[in-house]
């Protein structure tokens, strides 16, 4: 009998993410997390609890608009039960997206406000790469674009 040979299930890219986010996490004071509306734990990253351990999270469940609103709705307060700060958006139409700086604003009010004590002024940035999915980076980028 022949040997049959492994495969590789875990693609490249997740492998090459998951040292990404483990090199650069300290540089980042929380994380955004964005997951298909339609099916927000199977399109999640299972390793990234373990990775992110003790940073802010906020989940962003994109494409609401093709998910049923009464499900999402139950994910939104699954999320908050879990102490996870969630927002529905989509990115393709636009609806949701402009309330996500005020969001991540409310969410990170506390660590905004020790900066302004540090700081003249605070602000955030949202840094994206190559693996963001390119609609939700390019909305979020505008609307920071367009609110400076």
């Amino acid at each position: 009998m022949t040997e049959i040979p492994s495969i590789q299930w875990f693609p490249g890219h997740m492998t090459k993410t998951r040292r990404m986010i483990q090199a650069n996490l300290s540089l980042v004071d929380a994380v955004v997390e964005i997951t298909d509306a339609r099916i927000p734990l199977s399109s999640r990253n299972p390793d990234l609890n373990k990775l992110i351990e003790g940073k802010p999270r906020i989940v962003i469940l994109n494409k609401c608009d093709a998910a049923d609103d009464r499900i999402t709705s139950l994910w939104l307060d699954y999320y908050k039960k879990q102490g996870i700060p969630a927002l529905s958006v989509d990115c393709r139409s636009g609806k949701g997206v402009n309330r996500f700086i005020p969001f991540v604003k409310e969410v990170m009010s506390e660590l905004l406000e020790k900066r302004k004590k540090i700081y003249d002024e605070a602000d955030f940035c949202i840094a994206t790469d190559l693996l963001t999915p390119s609609e939700v980076a390019e909305k979020i980028l505008y609307i920071l674009h367009k609110n400076r």
